[in-house]
């Protein structure tokens, strides 16, 4: 069977030596990507449910798929592991500088995991030459849906533990698909102007 081909990420076509020491400090500054992006948070009046805002709005999303489509399938998800680990040791990078393996128990649980599998699955698909197409907000879109399997389902028992009577989308999924949709189209654009600007810098003819 013939093997899919394989591109360079826009992170390799601007750092192309592949060396230790790149991709340490890729992963660092992707991981102070995301927790700068975590803290950009905002309600809209019509989330408010009777067990509050459990799960907030956040820059997050936007973070992971740009992390991913960057660094690829193999950086961009060690990049959102260590993250995740970052956080679990202590550091403040989750939503509202909180920290600790209490944030795993509360609500957004499941949406962090769910972090891990979006992150490959957008940066698989940026090694095969989609980050440089517009048509690259189908994968994206993909992968957000998969940060919500996990995050509902965590969401879920959370909400049957804490005795809250809310419905799970109620208080996880249909408020958030408006900023989502928002988040997606921005992430979506990212990569193809990063390739045009590579592309001008290096004098290169435009991809068909």
């Amino acid at each position: 069977m013939q093997q899919a081909a394989t591109y360079q990420t826009l992170s390799v076509a601007v750092f192309p030596r592949d060396t230790i020491l790149r991709n340490a400090l890729l992963v660092g500054a992707a991981v102070v990507f995301i927790a700068l992006a975590a803290q950009v948070t905002w309600n809209y009046p019509f989330i408010e449910t009777r067990a509050g805002n459990p799960v907030p709005i956040t820059g997050q999303t936007f973070a992971i798929l740009v992390t991913g489509a960057l660094l690829g399938s193999r950086l961009g998800t060690l990049a959102v592991f260590a993250y995740l680990v970052a956080g679990v040791a202590g550091a403040p990078v989750f939503a509202d500088w909180s920290r600790y393996y209490t944030t795993f128990a509360g609500a957004t649980g499941g949406y962090l995991l769910g972090f891990l599998p979006a992150a490959f699955i957008v940066g698989w698909f940026a090694e095969r030459g989609w980050d440089k197409s517009g048509w690259f907000i189908l994968v994206m879109l993909a992968a957000n849906a998969v940060i919500y399997v996990p995050g509902l389902i965590w969401l879920n028992r959370w909400l049957a533990i804490m005795n809250f009577p809310v419905d799970t989308f109620e208080a996880g999924l249909w408020p958030f698909v408006p900023g989502d949709l928002a988040k997606l189209i921005a992430a979506s654009l990212v990569l193809p102007v990063g390739w045009s600007i590579v592309r001008v810098l290096r004098s290169e003819p435009p991809s068909p």
